[in-house]
C-alpha cells in the first residue's frame, strides 16, 4: 500500500467519533470507520445512495468511505451521506476499515432495488417513502449547460419536451429501434412535441429529435433530463436517473418486471408484455449473471411490447401532467 493512500485511510480513521457502532450482529466500541462499494451498473450505484443515507442516519458520526468504478465517482460526487469516495481500492486497503459493507440487491431479486439494499443492512422496516428515494446532485455549471441547449435549441418553458433514451447496457433489455423511432415520428408530428435523445455514439441513435450523445458529460445530461417533461426508456441508468430527478417515466421492460425496476408512484409507469417470455430475472439462479443471458434466439420479451402499448402509456403521461 502505498504511503499516501495508507495515510489518507488513518486519517479517515482518526475523525471517527467514539460511538457505538451495531451492524450484522456485531458491536464495536472504538473509533469507526465504515467501507461501503458498489461497483457494476451505474444504475445500481445510483440506488445504493438511500442505504448510505440509512448508515449515515442511524450512526451520523461514522466517517464513511465509498469504494466504486471510476464512472460510479461521478455518479456519486456532491452526495452528503459520503465523507470520501475512492475508486477500487486495492485488497490490502480495504483491511482498515471497522466495517465494510458490499451493496448486494441481487439477493433479493423480487424486491426493488432500493429497498433491496435497505434489508440487506437491515434497515427496510424503518424507512419510510422519503428515507427511500434515491438521488443525483446536480452542479450550478450542470444546469446552466441545461439552460443553455434549451436555448440554443429554442425550446420554451411552456413546451412539453420527451427525453428518449433507447440505449441499455445490455442487449436483451433494448426494445427495437425501429419501434422507438415509430413512437418518436408519433411524439413530434401527431403531438408536436419537441424529443431529446440520450445515449452515447457508440450505440445506435432513434433519431428523429436533438440529441445529447457524445455531446455531454454524465450530469450535464441529466441537467437537461430534469428540465424534460417525461422520459422514455428502456430499463437503464437514465430510468432511474429519472426517478431520482422526479421526471415522469415510461419505462419499457422484458426481462424485469417495472415493479423491481420503478418506485410505487404514478409518476413512473412500466410497459411490460402480458403473457408470454418475460422476467426471466425471478427464476434465474445465477446471481452473478441473472438478467443478462437471453436463452431465446431474440428477447422476445421486448419484442411483445408493442408500439401501441408505449404509445397509449405516453398519451397517460401526457395527461396526467396537463391535469395538474
Amino acid at each position: 500500500m502505498g504511503a499516501g493512500v495508507k495515510g489518507k485511510i488513518l486519517g479517515i480513521k482518526k475523525k471517527a467519533a467514539q460511538l457505538s457502532f451495531v451492524i450484522r450482529g456485531k458491536i464495536l466500541k472504538r473509533p469507526v470507520s465504515i467501507l461501503v462499494s458498489r461497483y457494476s451498473g451505474l444504475g445500481d450505484v445510483l440506488l445504493s445512495i438511500p442505504a448510505v443515507k440509512a448508515i449515515k442516519k442511524i450512526y451520523p458520526r461514522a466517517v464513511i468511505t465509498y469504494d466504486t468504478s471510476r464512472e460510479g465517482r461521478e455518479i456519486l460526487e456532491g452526495c452528503p451521506y459520503i465523507d470520501h469516495l475512492t475508486v477500487n481500492l486495492y485488497k490490502e486497503d480495504r483491511g482498515n476499515f471497522d466495517r465494510e459493507v458490499h451493496f448486494k440487491y441481487e439477493l433479493f431479486p423480487e424486491m426493488y432495488i432500493v429497498d433491496a439494499y435497505l434489508r440487506y443492512i437491515g434497515a427496510l422496516k424503518t424507512a419510510d417513502a422519503e428515507a427511500r428515494k434515491p438521488e443525483i446532485w446536480l452542479s450550478d455549471a450542470d444546469r446552466a449547460f441545461a439552460d443553455d441547449f434549451f436555448t440554443a435549441n429554442g425550446i420554451k418553458k411552456d413546451d412539453i419536451v420527451i427525453g428518449v433514451h433507447a440505449q441499455a447496457r445490455h442487449a436483451q433489455r433494448r426494445w427495437p429501434i425501429g419501434k422507438f423511432r415509430e413512437v418518436i415520428r408519433y411524439i413530434v408530428e401527431k403531438r408536436g412535441m419537441k424529443v431529446i435523445e440520450f445515449g452515447v455514439k457508440e450505440h445506435e441513435l432513434a433519431g428523429g429529435g436533438l440529441t445529447l450523445a457524445g455531446s455531454s458529460t454524465l450530469k450535464g445530461s441529466a441537467a437537461v433530463l430534469e428540465k424534460c417533461s417525461m422520459l422514455l426508456c428502456n430499463d437503464s441508468l437514465f430510468l432511474h436517473l429519472a426517478v431520482a430527478l422526479g421526471v415522469p417515466v415510461v419505462g419499457i421492460f422484458g426481462p424485469v418486471p417495472p415493479e423491481i425496476r420503478l418506485p410505487r408512484d404514478e409518476k413512473f409507469k412500466g410497459c411490460y408484455p402480458q403473457e408470454g417470455c418475460r422476467g426471466c430475472i425471478l427464476t434465474e439462479k445465477d446471481y452473478d449473471n441473472f438478467g443478462m443471458v437471453c436463452l431465446r434466439p431474440s428477447p422476445e420479451c421486448m419484442e411483445a411490447v408493442t408500439v401501441d402499448m408505449v404509445k397509449s402509456r405516453v398519451e397517460e403521461q401526457i395527461d396526467r401532467m396537463k391535469a395538474k
